[in-house]
């Protein structure tokens, strides 16, 4: 990987005295705080270490511009289909801010010296800047590495031990920026689109939550219906109360109330055998979702609620049982190893089938996309 120095662009102190509010609507006013004075930007290049402190880690990683042929060669691995509205919709977005507002979050298998170098940056000094978000209960903490010496061996080590890289957050962001680039844009050449906001996290410090789902058709599909169908493609296990899977091949289901553990038949493992990597996911979009309840587009079919792991079985409990028509389905998370094999053989990741941890947040750290130079 060719990583770059870039100046970034950072909240000022002041935003400290609105910052819900602040960063809440970034998106949308992003100029007009421009305006007002609430962003700054380093005088000079460089790279930052970024560590975010959650409810259930601690995540340290390394900001910086990545090169764009990187994207372009295919040395970033995507496992998300691009949809082109999204992808001119984010293009639309970065022209109208010249900025890109949140980096592209990268994982890669773990690199002794690079986390040894990112880990005495971190533990030297105080932060350069950072911001508690007690909405969600994490710590945004950054330093500037303005040490040449230091930001010329990170960048030596990418290049030479980090062939390739994974998204796990950000395709339509470095789609738009490829797009961008190869376009050249030669009428508006005060723009530089050759290096992207990159978020880069080793594997050690990624976690990989469950995402779950709500489903509304107990109005057209009896419980007993429904549970006679599943019947045929799982083992029904009943259980005393809200649980979640502990282990791949298996799902839990509130139905009525009540909570049952599922556990996939052979016969229906069989019916996707044809992939090279088996998820899930793949069984319950095909087998439940499709033949069962009739939802083929999952990813825009109102039916279908899909909630965060992290919001916790109970609120799955208490979601689903605020409407009759309700059921949930609890799935296990991907593991690490099922994504990278996945991504390599070039498979496409089902829709909303991974909740990425660290999670970032836009405004905390922005690359502009002007070119200094013109």
């Amino acid at each position: 990987m060719k990583i770059s120095p870039f100046k970034a662009i950072f909240p000022k102190t002041k935003v400290r005295q609105f910052q819900s509010y602040f960063f809440s609507t970034v998106k949308q006013k992003f100029n007009q705080q421009v305006q007002a004075g609430y962003f700054g930007q380093f005088k000079t290049p460089g790279l930052y270490a970024y560590q975010i402190k959650s409810r259930h880690k601690v995540h340290s990683g390394i900001v910086c511009g990545l090169n764009i042929e990187d994207f372009i060669e295919g040395k970033v691995i995507k496992h998300e289909k691009i949809l082109d509205a999204k992808a001119q919709e984010s293009i639309d977005r970065i022209l109208g801010r010249e900025a890109m507002l949140k980096p592209v979050l990268l994982t890669y298998p773990p690199v002794k010296s690079i986390r040894e170098m990112l880990d005495g940056i971190i533990q030297a000094g105080p932060p350069t800047y950072a911001f508690d978000f007690e909405e969600d209960e994490t710590l945004h903490q950054i330093w500037d590495i303005s040490d040449s010496e230091l930001g010329q061996a990170l960048i030596s080590a990418f290049d030479r031990e980090v062939p390739i890289a994974y998204i796990a957050d950000g395709h339509h962001r470095s789609e738009t920026m490829a797009r961008l680039y190869t376009s050249r844009l030669k009428s508006k050449k005060q723009y530089d689109f050759s290096h992207v906001l990159c978020a880069l996290f080793d594997f050690s410090q990624m976690e990989i939550h469950d995402y779950n789902r709500i489903v509304e058709v107990l109005n057209f599909h009896s419980p007993t219906s429904v549970v006679a169908r599943i019947s045929q493609i799982a083992k029904i296990i009943p259980l005393k109360g809200p649980q979640k899977p502990r282990q791949k091949g298996e799902m839990t289901m509130m139905i009525n109330g009540e909570w049952y553990k599922l556990k996939w038949r052979k016969s229906a493992i069989n019916k996707v055998k044809d992939r090279q990597v088996i998820l899930d996911t793949h069984l319950f979009n095909q087998l439940v979702l499709k033949d069962i309840f009739g939802i083929m587009d999952i990813e825009s079919d109102m039916r279908v609620k899909y909630v965060a792991g992290v919001s916790g079985i109970q609120f799955i409990h208490e979601k689903t049982a605020q409407n009759d028509i309700r059921m949930a389905f609890c799935l296990y998370p991907v593991h690490m190893n099922d994504f990278k094999a996945l991504s390599d053989c070039g498979e496409l990741m089902p829709p909303k089938s991974t909740w990425f941890e660290p999670r970032l947040i836009n405004g905390v750290i922005i690359q502009s996309v002007l070119n200094e130079t013109v």
